[in-house]
């Protein structure tokens, strides 16, 4: 009978303790839903730390990409 009166007081208090078990079980779940929110969020920091290791390998697909353009543009 005093556990509902208990409870608002005692959550607080277990909430701490219960969080760092609840957590990898609610991260996969909660993950897919808060990604989209994040990544707008996300991007612009990230942006700028992965363009460096990111232009090494966009690099020779952009030219592939370029080259018949620019091989076009060459005969005209």
């Amino acid at each position: 009978m005093l556990l509902p009166l208990l409870l608002p007081l005692l959550l607080p208090l277990l909430l701490p303790l219960l969080l760092p078990l609840l957590l990898p079980l609610l991260l996969p779940l909660l993950l897919p839903l808060l990604l989209p929110l994040l990544l707008p969020l996300l991007l612009p920091l990230l942006l700028p730390l992965l363009l460096p290791l990111l232009l090494p390998l966009l690099l020779p697909l952009l030219l592939l990409l370029l080259l018949p353009l620019l091989l076009l543009l060459l005969c005209f």
